[in-house]
């Protein structure tokens, strides 16, 4: 049985906005933002709300058109860490290309054609 326990955290960002996060421990113990669904139509309306929420609350919002998610609105934090990640995760792509020798893309289809073919004369039937 999973035990999920709300946090609630309200945050008074003006005298008239105030904020509201909850998170939720999963399974492994991490907190978590919740994430709110949200029609595009809506998005428009509490535009400088929404920014608030993702901004100051920690919020992720996805926006959907006709209930499909269309964009996911997250804090800037966020997206910082999300594209060194990616940036981390490339430069070991690119180590790795670094290392590799120098072949052309037809030499390399010679060479998976060559195994291809050896590896079906291996489990050809012998004597036919």
């Amino acid at each position: 049985m999973q035990n999920d326990t709300v946090y609630t955290m309200t945050i008074i960002i003006t005298i008239d906005t105030v904020i509201t996060m909850r998170y939720h421990r999963n399974r492994s113990q991490q907190r978590c933002p919740m994430v709110t669904h949200m029609g595009a139509r809506e998005a428009r309306l509490k535009f400088a709300h929404l920014l608030g929420s993702s901004h100051y609350g920690g919020q992720v919002i996805i926006i959907e058109r006709s209930g499909k998610p269309m964009v996911a609105v997250i804090p800037i934090d966020m997206y910082e860490r999300l594209v060194a990640e990616r940036e981390a995760r490339f430069e070991v792509v690119d180590q790795i290309r670094s290392r590799l020798p120098d072949v052309t893309p037809e030499e390399v289809e010679k060479d998976v054609a060559e195994a291809i073919d050896a590896l079906r004369a291996a489990d050809a039937p012998s004597g036919s």
